[in-house]
């Protein structure tokens, strides 16, 4: 999403490259802007525009581009990676994008916090789409992984990223995994045939 400020210095910056470089009344006039706006839009150009990448920073594009970064970095590192908005508002600042993007940790976190509740409100929402099928189609993908001394075998659902774990069992043979993937299959509605013929 671009901020009305944004969009009035995408227009400006637009409106000096194709024209050149022009009086603030005129740039107005071609913008279609008050001279004040383009003044406050002028002058907030001039400091950001400071590294040899900052203008493809001033186009939509530009705009769309690091909202998609922003979002990959948050998911990546800050949800999936357990990484704090501290770093990653570090991240931000070494490659140069706090002059363009609201980098403080307080904006990160809130971000954070915003994308977690997308994500539990879009699992909820998946969920009860599947609750009424009888079997729900998944390409799944075993391994195990360890905690301290224990095994623990996972099954992942490749599409969603949903990850099936097995139950704690005192016997941890093929026959248990086997018992119990076909028990939960049934439990949750997945057609378990294709996976215990």
């Amino acid at each position: 999403m671009i901020t009305t400020i944004r969009l009035r210095d995408i227009k400006i910056f637009a409106t000096i490259k194709e024209t050149g470089q022009q009086s603030i009344r005129k740039i107005a006039k071609i913008a279609g802007l008050s001279k004040d706006k383009v003044q406050r839009g002028l002058n907030a150009i001039l400091k950001r525009n400071i590294h040899p990448e900052s203008e493809f920073w001033f186009t939509v594009a530009g705009q769309k581009w690091l909202h998609i970064l922003v979002c990959g970095v948050l998911l990546e590192f800050g949800i999936k990676g357990n990484q704090g908005a501290d770093r990653i508002s570090n991240f931000f600042k070494r490659v140069r994008l706090d002059k363009h993007i609201g980098v403080s940790p307080t904006s990160l976190r809130t971000l954070l916090k915003g994308m977690e509740n997308q994500l539990v409100r879009y699992q909820k929402e998946q969920e009860s789409e599947c609750a009424g099928k009888s079997t729900v189609e998944i390409i799944a993908s075993g391994d195990e992984t360890f905690f301290k001394d224990m095994m623990v075998l996972v099954m992942m659902d490749l599409n969603s990223g949903y990850i099936l774990v097995e139950e704690e069992a005192v016997d941890r043979s093929y026959e248990t995994w086997r018992s119990y993937g076909r028990r939960t299959h049934e439990r949750i509605g997945i057609d378990s045939s294709p996976f215990y013929q």
